[in-house]
C-alpha cells in the first residue's frame, strides 16, 4: 500500500480504521506512507519516497485510490486492455467510508 501522506485512512472513523490495520497487518500488507508511484509496469511499481526511487516486483494487481474529485481518465485510457474497476473518489467523491465498502467489493470481484 503506497499512501502519499503520512497516515493511512486518516479520514476514516476510527473503528474502521483500527479494523482496516489490523486486517492490513494479519495479511502483512507492507505500507509506504509519504511516497508517490511514480510508474506502473506490467509487473511492478515504482515509487519515491523522498529523493529514493524504489520499485516493488512481483505485482499482480493494482488499486489506484487518488484524488478529491472524480477523474476518470485513466480508467478510460485501460478499457480494454485490462478489467477496471472503479471505486471511491474516482467513481464519486464521497467519505472513506464509501470508498472502504467499493474497494472491498472490488477485491472481491477480482
Amino acid at each position: 500500500l503506497i499512501e502519499m501522506t503520512g497516515t493511512v485512512a486518516a479520514d476514516a472513523f476510527a473503528n474502521v480504521a483500527y479494523w482496516l490495520m489490523e486486517d492490513l497487518k494479519k495479511n502483512n500488507v507492507k505500507i509506504y506512507t509519504e511516497s508517490t508511484v511514480k510508474m506502473i509496469e506490467p509487473d511492478a511499481v515504482i515509487y519515491e519516497h523522498g529523493d529514493q526511487v524504489n520499485r516493488i516486483g512481483g505485482v499482480d494487481t493494482i488499486v489506484i485510490a487518488v484524488g478529491s474529485r472524480p477523474n476518470k481518465a485513466l480508467a478510460e485510457e485501460l478499457a480494454g486492455k485490462a478489467e477496471v474497476i472503479t471505486v471511491g473518489d474516482a467513481k464519486s467523491v464521497r467519505d472513506a467510508l464509501w470508498a472502504n465498502l467499493e474497494g472491498y467489493r472490488a477485491g472481491f470481484a477480482i
